[in-house]
């Protein structure tokens, strides 16, 4: 991790795992921790037997050999068909959560309590033009 920050490179990962496990493993927490479907996770690594053990233990991850990185823009499975105004957010979003998360582990108090200090606000409505590319977005990421 001091290297990744010594070259102003952390801020990229969401859920660093580095470590002398099994990649298969840290990439089975990072899914958990994103909460999305294996076949939503491409493993890179320069090493083809890293990215065997990977393949091996997790059959629906995309793997990637480290020199063909350059082929990344290109992949029709990089390519999303819509990309809705939270999708750009994603990132963000992951970084919320996690703000959130380290939130409730510190509040003293049951999870609805915790719930309930936000102060959030439920509406519902119907669904409006602009709301309909989220729709699209979140019908292909459901199975």
């Amino acid at each position: 991790m001091a290297k990744l920050e010594e070259f102003k490179l952390n801020h990229y990962f969401l859920y660093p795992q580095i470590g002398w496990n099994t990649k298969s493993s840290y990439v089975g927490k990072i899914q958990n921790k994103l909460n999305v479907g294996m076949d939503s996770i491409l493993f890179i690594d320069d090493q083809a037997f890293e990215r065997d053990e990977v393949k091996n233990v997790h059959p629906e991850v995309n793997v990637l050999q480290a020199s063909d990185y350059q082929k990344l823009l290109s992949m029709p499975s990089m390519i999303p068909d819509v990309i809705s105004k939270d999708a750009s957010r994603r990132r963000m979003m992951y970084l919320e959560e996690q703000s959130r998360q380290a939130a409730e582990e510190i509040y003293e108090g049951t999870s609805q309590e915790f719930l309930a200090s936000l102060n959030m606000i439920f509406t519902i409505s119907e669904a409006r033009t602009e709301d309909l590319e989220r729709a699209v977005e979140l019908t292909l990421r459901t199975n």
